[in-house]
């Protein structure tokens, strides 16, 4: 935010003493010599506007180029946060401390291992249960993932050069959303049995501090497994038409920026600290969540209304409601009044929600299975 800042006055200094100034100043030596010289009142007037013109398009080039550069600047920062935040090392309490004890070596661990042992090993179990196989069976398997899922194929989808649209369409495999929705369903297990400890603490006035961002980074994984370019081969550019693919791209979008982004950014700001920061977090992810749900309903109510529509409104819905539009049950101010009774129904609709999205979307995974063999056949 400082950097896009620092642009801002750049653009300023520059209307005021750079190009687009000098474009400007000549433009007023051209009006101000028609009075002077009204024989070429014509050709000075033309003269100025020209120049007029040129001093906006120099203005407004070095202002899309500012933002533009910041914005980037700005994802940069959020990358690296998130890579920071994801490697840091932790002590486990008491743990550490007796190991260390006891063989004279550190213990530590870092939230990417957490995640990993929670998320990595039901996968696994939960592919083979699914579907019969483990996620990648052989290394080839492995490999066609990496060739195929690429930055390119993701370019083109939205728009972007690269590969033709129709074939990054013909090289999409239905073992993607298969792979994509199982690793959903692992994080949406893991997130249902540990954010019910995580708002109770909210109520109470205590936050996570800086273990909380391991429900960030599981945010970040659910958005993530949700990618709807893995999820269909109809996902292509965003668009603001609901009921086309690219009206759920852009929910996609938003909710990417949104939610996991936007808690990334409160969780690392120093500003504003404690309650007040609880607040901040909690009253914007409710807003979002109302806005995701208003853009998920429109959205399913003015496209077709297939299963796999339908289930995939059923599994968003499910965690949007608890996960994100009804998190204000969880501000100490509305619970110490009312003996923390909302904090408590919040706690309970949050895995009942979240089991239910896992359900829609392993239902979804049998729909597909059985069509796809249905095409095959």
């Amino acid at each position: 935010l400082s950097g896009l800042l620092e642009k801002m006055q750049a653009l300023a200094n520059n209307f005021e003493f750079g190009d687009g100034k000098a474009a400007f100043d000549e433009a007023y030596g051209y009006f101000d010599s028609i009075g002077s010289q009204p024989s070429r009142a014509l050709e000075l007037l033309l003269s100025g506007l020209v120049r007029v013109l040129e001093g906006v398009a120099l203005f407004t080039l070095d202002f899309a180029r500012g933002v533009v550069l910041s914005l980037f600047d700005l994802i940069e920062a959020v990358i690296r946060l998130v890579r920071e935040a994801m490697f840091a090392r932790w002590e486990i309490p008491v743990v550490s401390q007796l190991y260390a004890l006891f063989t004279g070596r550190s213990l530590r661990v870092t939230p990417v291992e957490v995640i990993g042992w929670t998320v990595a090993i039901p996968f696994t179990i939960l592919s083979k249960v699914v579907v019969g196989r483990a996620p990648f069976p052989d290394d080839e398997a492995l490999d066609e993932f990496r060739k195929t899922f690429t930055v390119d194929m993701l370019r083109s989808r939205i728009g972007i050069d690269g590969p033709t649209e129709a074939q990054t369409v013909a090289a999409w495999d239905p073992r993607w959303k298969e792979n994509f929705l199982i690793g959903y369903s692992c994080t949406m297990f893991v997130r249902a049995l540990g954010e019910p400890g995580q708002v109770v603490g909210n109520a109470t006035g205590q936050s996570l501090g800086e273990a909380a961002i391991v429900p960030l980074v599981l945010r970040f994984m659910s958005t993530g497994f949700t990618a709807p370019w893995a999820l269909s081969a109809a996902a292509g550019a965003p668009s603001c038409t609901p009921g086309e693919p690219g009206f759920g791209v852009t929910i996609w979008m938003c909710q990417l920026i949104c939610g996991p982004t936007r808690g990334l950014l409160v969780f690392k700001q120093k500003l504003i600290e404690g309650k007040p920061k609880l607040y901040l977090g909690e009253l914007t992810l409710t807003l979002w969540g109302c806005a995701n749900f208003a853009m998920s309903t429109w959205n399913f109510v003015a496209g077709p209304k297939t299963t796999a529509s339908k289930l995939a409104f059923a599994r968003g819905l499910t965690a949007i409601l608890p996960g994100q539009t009804l998190r204000f049950l969880s501000l100490p101010e509305l619970n110490e009044p009312a003996e923390f009774i909302p904090v408590g129904v919040l706690a309970i609709l949050i895995p009942v929600g979240y089991f239910g999205s896992i359900g829609a979307a392993i239902a979804d995974i049998k729909t597909s299975g059985a069509v796809t063999a249905e095409v095959a056949a």
